[in-house]
């Protein structure tokens, strides 16, 4: 019988925190606002954002500060394999996305652009020029586990 080792790229498992829900609640609120801004308040940084407040663990501690725009995060992406890449290493499992729960992280295309999303429940959600949008979660291509 043989066992499937687990993928070393992807990011370990952690458990939600138990006040996770308030923790959450309380991202989405003061976020609800805020415009995008590359490097302080985009997809990647609020989905990591989303997972700080669930376990605890930042798993884009290393990439923080380190570009202001969409070139900038382009060049830091791509060893990575660009935002797919990113969410397969430094987030959970992936699960499908029709199993996502609020708090899981999830890819869609936005213009052309890979794009991270949180999911809410029905619906997902990440930062756009008048603060937080929502989508349906059709638009879901790709979903990982915050844990």
């Amino acid at each position: 019988m043989s066992t499937t080792s687990p993928d070393p790229l992807q990011a370990p498992a952690r458990p939600r925190l138990r006040d996770w829900q308030s923790r959450l609640a309380a991202l989405l609120a003061e976020r609800e606002a805020r415009p995008f801004v590359w490097g302080e308040h985009d997809c990647g940084l609020f989905v990591a954002d989303a997972c700080v407040a669930l376990t605890g663990h930042d798993p884009v501690a290393d990439l923080r500060g380190r570009y202001r725009s969409a070139a900038g995060a382009a060049r830091l992406l791509k060893p990575l394999g660009g935002v797919p890449g990113l969410a397969r290493q430094r987030f959970g499992a992936e699960i499908l996305p029709s199993l996502a729960q609020p708090g899981d992280v999830g890819l869609m295309l936005a213009e052309e652009r890979p794009t991270l999303m949180l999911c809410l429940g029905a619906q997902w959600a990440g930062p756009g020029e008048q603060g937080l949008q929502r989508v349906a979660a059709a638009l879901i291509t790709q979903a990982w586990r915050c844990a």
